[in-house]
């Protein structure tokens, strides 16, 4: 179902999985979440992400849809945006780039997204669905626990400096 609904979203995006195969490896591989990781773990990794190519002005999730997949930045930039009590579109961040993690949250809750992400540029990332965390999880459990771990790095980050944030504003 969650893979229906982002297949749906993606439509029209060129699928970089084939041409790119090698620089999709050597992408993984530099990304701060995977350093840990073994070589045998990034290439049974790669295999089951998706990878995709979006141009500039393409919102890879929308705020509010329900979805349960998370995406990783390999090359290129996005924009994440949230709307306001007023119903207008702040930025939350200008540009993220390669190896940034997002829809981690929805992924790992089930509540719909919490901001719009916009590509600035053409943009490659790779798609980790529920249903293949699931799978990675039963099968190689060791890589389940690090790239869980890493999704617990990642929001308690976020959740710092948000803290850090709000604590100006008092």
């Amino acid at each position: 179902m969650a893979e229906a609904n982002f297949d749906a979203r993606i439509k029209g995006l060129s699928d970089g999985q084939g041409r790119f195969s090698d620089q999709i490896h050597a992408m993984i591989e530099r990304l701060p979440m995977f350093m840990k990781c073994s070589r045998e773990e990034i290439e049974a990794l790669a295999a089951i992400m998706k990878v995709y190519q979006a141009p500039p002005g393409v919102a890879l999730v929308e705020e509010g849809e329900h979805s349960d997949f998370m995406m990783v930045l390999l090359e290129g930039g996005v924009r994440i945006v949230k709307e306001d009590s007023h119903h207008q579109r702040k930025i939350i961040a200008s540009v993220v780039g390669a190896g940034t993690l997002l829809g981690e949250m929805s992924m790992a809750d089930g509540e719909p997204r919490f901001a719009t992400c916009v590509t600035t540029s053409p943009t490659t990332f790779a798609v980790l669905t529920r249903d293949s965390l699931d799978r990675i999880i039963q099968e190689r459990p060791a890589l389940g626990v690090r790239i869980l771990e890493q999704i617990v790095k990642i929001l308690t980050q976020r959740l710092r400096q948000t803290g850090s944030k709000f604590a100006e504003y008092l």
